[in-house]
């Protein structure tokens, strides 16, 4: 699989350059994204995908090229980033004019690919005026309201947890298989608080310090009358 992504990598860059579709970026930009080009086409051959993904990339960001954005694609997809991959075919199919070469029907057989590899979450039973905090895989996810909630994510191993207020904290673990559609329903526990009698050795500490303070403020009050209040005697603990 990822020797016929290189290949097909490969095939892009060749027929055109990315100096031929750079006409309005200047030169020094051009020749830099060039330069980021070729050290993406060395790492696409040499199947080291996160490098040819950074370098196309910037290459893209640089020039504007249409076949480096491609290129971003594929090694997307050769990473397994289905979510992204799809994303990017979906804006080259936006472009009103691909170089020659660049055939749009394979353009949409790729992005159809790789949505037909994204999985999805469907989390049921949630309120629909309450807003809900989740986080997944580290990352933040707003609540716009729409319920059920569908998050879309790539396959693999996930962490989810959603914070709902006034309750204990609801985690999920576990792995999406590519293009697989499932149900989630969180159980949320109201937060129990504890009260006071039901701990005695609180109210020990609390008792020795209402006591503790009292006997201090006896003190206090009986040795102030030695003492004028622009005296210069300090006592330090």
């Amino acid at each position: 699989m990822f020797a016929s992504v290189a290949a097909f990598s490969v095939a892009i860059l060749k027929p055109y350059g990315v100096a031929a579709q750079t006409n309005e970026a200047p030169e020094g930009e051009v020749a830099l994204a060039r330069d980021y080009f070729i050290r993406g086409t060395q790492a696409t051959e040499e199947l080291r995908w996160d490098d040819a993904e950074r370098h196309f990339r910037r290459a893209y960001e640089l020039s504007g090229a249409a076949s480096a954005l491609m290129n971003v694609g594929l090694s997307l997809r050769a990473l397994g980033r289905h979510l992204e991959a799809r994303q990017v075919f979906h804006e080259l199919l936006e472009k009103p004019l691909l170089p020659q070469g660049m055939d749009r029907d394979r353009i949409r057989q790729l992005r159809d690919e790789a949505d037909a590899k994204v999985a999805e979450l469907r989390i049921g039973r949630l309120k629909p005026r309450q807003r809900y905090r989740l986080t997944l895989d580290g990352q933040r996810r707003k609540d716009f309201g729409s319920r059920p909630w569908v998050i879309e994510t790539d396959p693999g191993n996930h962490a989810l947890w959603i914070d709902f207020e006034g309750h204990e904290r609801f985690t999920w673990n576990g792995a999406l298989e590519a293009g697989q559609v499932f149900d989630l329903t969180p159980k949320f526990e109201k937060l129990r608080s504890r009260p006071l009698r039901r701990n005695p050795w609180l109210w020990v500490s609390v008792s020795l310090v209402v006591v503790g303070g009292a006997v201090a403020a006896g003190v206090l009050l009986r040795d102030s009358g030695g003492l004028e209040p622009q005296s210069d005697i300090r006592v330090d603990l």
